[in-house]
């Protein structure tokens, strides 16, 4: 996986590949960054999510060595510190020119937040390593740590763009907990093919989950049925705090919210079985699954816009 060729990519070049990689690998994605972002603006933004997302693919990858993946991570950890302090490092990857420029881009915004962004989210994906260096688990301090860098990452990096540019008064402010746990329940299968499983040590011990079998556990249904409750009230509570946002960021955040509900009621419609999930669709459980989606979106509506004092 390693490579000691160098690679030269000018910024217009990165910029153009960038978006058409994130156009082919995540269409919608793209659309609303073209939607909620100037362009001027959005083709940076491009740069840092076509870059994570190879990073995250890698990561992901089960036919990856363990120890080539703990190798490609200290590099891509070490490049942004190098980059961060103006320290060049020769590009290996055309995906680590994307990083450059887009570090560059933070640099010269003086937008500390969207290059810590990038670290955060990789100090993350470092996070998944880890556990598979170990047996794949964590606990649930060391979960609640990676949901809090995942979350705070996606937000902050994309909040930072949609709002006025120099103009950032979020920085402690975590509002995209719940999707960050509903994308984990969506790939809690694919995760365990990679290696690791999204359920703490201490929740495995009280649903008497054994990790070796765990989407064939019938016990699984009853964490699944728990932690979608948890993720239904967490939405709610986060449509709150909402509540005093721009209504552009507002809007955005609303979107990805809505977007992503079907993945978790589609996992109760089939009775909590991921299994089944997999091998969908009917037309019953797909009834369903977006009755309770229009429903709750309704509700995340009236509870985040329904007579909203928006900060101008």
């Amino acid at each position: 996986m390693s490579s000691n060729s160098k690679v030269e990519i000018d910024l217009q070049s990165a910029l153009v590949l960038a978006d058409k990689i994130l156009s082919q690998r995540s269409p919608k994605a793209n659309f609303l960054l073209n939607l909620w972002i100037e362009k001027s603006r959005g083709k940076y933004l491009k740069l840092c999510f076509s870059y994570l997302r190879w990073v995250d693919d890698i990561v992901d990858d089960p036919q990856i060595a363990v120890h080539e993946k703990r190798n490609f991570i200290n590099r891509q950890l070490k490049l942004i510190s190098e980059y961060t302090n103006n320290v060049f490092t020769p590009i290996e990857k055309t995906e680590e020119a994307f990083l450059f420029y887009f570090i560059q881009y933070g640099l010269s915004t003086k937008s500390n937040v969207i290059i810590n962004s990038v670290q955060l989210m990789v100090e993350g994906l470092e996070m998944d390593v880890q556990r598979t260096e170990g047996d794949g688990i964590f606990s649930e301090s060391e979960m609640n740590t990676y949901i809090n860098k995942m979350s705070k990452s996606f937000f902050d990096v994309t909040a930072s763009f949609i709002l006025p540019e120099g103009r950032y008064p979020y920085q402690d402010v975590i509002v995209t907990t719940a999707s960050t746990k509903i994308w984990m329940i969506r790939d809690l299968s694919q995760d365990f093919e990679s290696g690791y499983v999204n359920i703490t040590r201490e929740k495995l011990a009280q649903y008497n989950l054994i990790s070796k079998n765990l989407p064939q556990n019938k016990n699984l249904k009853n964490y699944l049925e728990s932690e979608i409750n948890n993720i239904i009230r967490l939405l709610i509570d986060e449509a709150k705090i909402m509540k005093q946002f721009p209504i552009r960021l507002k809007l955005f955040n609303y979107y990805t919210q809505v977007y992503y509900l079907p993945k978790i009621f589609r996992v109760k419609a089939y009775g909590n079985n991921l299994l089944k999930v997999q091998n969908r669709k009917k037309l019953y459980n797909e009834t369903v699954t977006y009755f309770l989606t229009f429903k709750l979106a309704l509700k995340i509506l009236f509870t985040e816009f329904y007579l909203y004092n928006s900060v101008k």
